[in-house]
């Protein structure tokens, strides 16, 4: 059995000439089996950024669901019938630039979602406005190696049990019960949406200087919303946001793989469901009452999600009695009765030291009075 080969041996099979500096040739042998050789059209920037897929993948540092452009366009090559080249367009990068657009319905598309988990995500997992041409090149190759990721801070993947129910209509509608399993997802659009915001605030800079606008905080950097670097952020950030969705969902799918290991049940007899999905640092045009009218808003959620009522339109069919379900991040029983615990001796220490406070201001003699007669209990 052959050995796999190293970025370095991979590269080997990949040039451009000077006669053809727009063109990456791929050469036969690449993969297995090409019966052609293949090309993709590039600049340095692309042919950077297809490099990098390359790099991810073979270094096996996680490339998520994403096949290297090159290694598509190769593979290409080795169908039977197939003559002249393989040829790939600018536009090709290893499937990324159809997650950014499509989110959820990307994840469907490849058998990585079931078709109800869209339905329990905020915007049915997919941001409409989103334009994949306005996310950099950098925030790519960030993004690349890191879809199914959870990333580092307060993210995580954690297996629940719901202790408590306080709401049975609520929890029935949910498909949730005492003493069931659960797994709770957070993440988002890693390194790619950090760009997205990295990017952002450079051209806003010069933005902010051309209208005269002087926030009082630098951290506040912003742009008119129907300017050109407006609309080019919010269509970016939407991009990120479809990441997003991208990311959560093919964790979700490598959980329920998981469990369909370990508990030799598939997914569905196991009814791994998703609850709900929901963003927490987003910016999103909507429409709300002010001031007695219906209004066009933009929103903006940093740490926040929204939450709406029974009967939104919004809110998905199973869930329009009850709203939209809001997801906290809870604790065990034991955690919780420790907080409980610390907090009432935090409160009695309070109360005794307020106690001895009011003892040490308290005149020796019978009356209280005033100032000049506590100075004379000093004697």
């Amino acid at each position: 059995m052959s050995r796999e080969r190293t970025f370095e041996e991979e590269k080997a099979y990949l040039y451009r000439d000077a006669k053809q500096k727009q063109t990456l040739h791929i050469k036969k042998g690449f993969v297995p089996g090409m019966n052609v050789a293949g090309e993709v059209f590039v600049n340095d920037a692309l042919e950077g950024l297809l490099l990098e897929e390359l790099r991810g993948f073979s270094s096996k540092k996680g490339f998520g669901g994403f096949l290297p452009a090159v290694k598509q366009v190769a593979n290409v090559a080795t169908l039977p019938g197939i003559l002249g080249k393989s040829v790939g367009l600018p536009d090709i990068h290893a499937d990324l630039e159809s997650a950014l657009e499509l989110g959820g319905d990307w994840l469907l598309r490849r058998g990585y979602a079931w078709t109800e988990d869209k339905e329990h995500c905020e915007e049915n997992g997919r941001m409409l406005t989103a334009d994949p041409s306005k996310v950099s090149i950098r925030a790519k190759k960030r993004g690349l190696p890191q879809m199914g990721t959870l990333g580092a801070g307060n993210h995580y993947c954690e297996v629940q049990v719901v202790d408590e129910v306080y709401d049975e209509f609520a929890a029935k509608k949910m498909g949730l019960e005492k003493g069931q399993v659960c797994v709770m997802v957070h993440s988002g659009s890693r390194g790619l949406g950090h760009q997205v915001a990295t990017d952002a605030l450079v051209v806003m800079e010069k933005s902010m200087a051309r209208d005269n606008l002087n926030p009082i905080d630098k951290q506040l950097a912003c742009a008119r919303i129907a300017s050109q670097e407006g609309q080019d952020y919010l269509a970016a950030m939407a991009a990120a946001a479809n990441f997003a969705w991208v990311n959560r969902g093919a964790i979700s799918f490598l959980v329920r793989e998981a469990f369909a290991k370990v508990m030799q049940q598939s997914p569905d007899d196991m009814d791994m469901h998703v609850v709900y999905d929901v963003s927490h640092n987003i910016a999103k045009v909507e429409e709300h009452m002010w001031g007695g009218s219906v209004r066009t808003v933009l929103v903006h959620r940093k740490g926040a999600t929204r939450a709406l009522p029974p009967h939104h339109p919004l809110v998905p069919s199973s869930y329009q009695l009850i709203g939209q379900p809001v997801l906290v991040g809870g604790l065990k029983k034991q955690q919780q009765q420790q907080q409980q615990q610390q907090q009432q001796q935090r409160q009695q220490q309070q109360q005794q030291q307020q106690q001895q406070r009011e003892r040490q201001q308290e005149p020796l003699g019978g009356t209280q009075g005033s100032s000049a007669d506590a100075g004379g209990f000093a004697r």
